[in-house]
């Protein structure tokens, strides 16, 4: 039982202090997302200039059942787009064939998803296109709306963006700048769910969008635009499947951080309180023991 609490409190502690500091640091580039506006999401006179060309990602090729009817869908209603379907072993070998700097660290990852989150980075960036989890399907008759833009990146809740559903030219700079920062965030972060955001997943994107500097060149899709809500482009599955029991407990936190984060504070003022108030009370047993007359024994 002390173990476990122990643990609690450290885990505990870390959610506070990322989420204090990735919100401190967020709040300097709040104001300068260039978002897609309605109006350029249903104009349909405007050239696409990136090909239709999506790539989705498995470990293999059997694509699991629950999200099997998305992926047949899609490529139903959306026959005039290619679509390039790779395997971790798919991935691996655009690694090692045309990024070998990188391939030491790719096979060093200590979770199959940063390998698998970093793959969809330097396949952007070598083939351009739209990257989209196998967990996301096409609301509208098509995603041509995006293709008009060079880069796209979707903003998510609480903060910062998500790399499930990304679009970019091929050779993009900021993709670029994206698989030049992967060995730099390559660390251990304190918890796998913890590792994963920070070295190759939402959290590290947003990093670095944080320090590229032509920001607003970056298109991004707006919330209602990329969420389950009858606007959006897109439509959600059940995901994450590489989710782990830290996840749960961090997705729990971010949910009701504000409730948390106001009983944190109520308890430590508490506890200070107390200790001050313990502290003070000793200190006038003590002078009060002091003032008593003292006896000698009698020889």
């Amino acid at each position: 039982m002390r173990k476990r609490t122990i643990v609690g409190v450290l885990l505990l502690l870390i959610s506070i202090w990322f989420y204090f500091r990735y919100r401190y640091l967020w709040q300097d580039i709040e104001d300068q997302i260039n978002f897609i506006s309605q109006y350029d999401l249903y104009d349909k006179e405007s050239e696409l200039i990136l090909p239709k060309l999506i790539h989705q990602t498995w470990k293999d090729k059997d694509v699991p059942e629950q999200w099997l009817y998305d992926y047949e869908w899609t490529r139903y209603k959306m026959q005039d787009y290619e679509f390039h379907f790779w395997t971790d072993e798919d991935l691996r070998d655009l690694v090692s064939t045309e990024f070998p700097w990188f391939l030491k660290t790719y096979d060093s990852y200590p979770y199959n998803i940063q390998r698998v989150d970093a793959g969809r980075y330097f396949v952007l960036y070598s083939r351009g296109g739209i990257y989209m989890d196998l967990d996301i399907g096409c609301r509208r008759e098509n995603l041509d709306p995006v293709l008009k833009f060079p880069i796209v990146i979707p903003r998510t809740k609480p903060i910062g963006f998500s790399n499930d559903f990304l679009v970019s030219s091929k050779g993009h700079p900021f993709f670029k700048k994206i698989i030049d920062s992967l060995q730099t965030y390559n660390h251990w972060y304190g918890t796998q769910f913890l590792t994963v955001l920070f070295s190759t997943g939402p959290v590290f994107l947003s990093l670095v969008y944080g320090s590229y500097q032509d920001k607003m060149n970056i298109r991004v899709l707006q919330q209602e635009n990329y969420a389950n809500t009858p606007m959006s482009l897109l439509v959600h599955r059940t995901g994450s499947t590489w989710h782990q029991d830290d996840a749960a407990f961090f997705l729990w936190f971010f949910k009701h951080r504000i409730a948390f984060t106001m009983v944190t504070i109520i308890t430590a003022i508490g506890l200070v309180t107390f200790y001050l108030w313990r502290k003070k009370r000793l200190r006038s047993c003590w002078e009060a023991r002091e003032t008593l007359p003292k006896y000698t024994k009698a020889t």
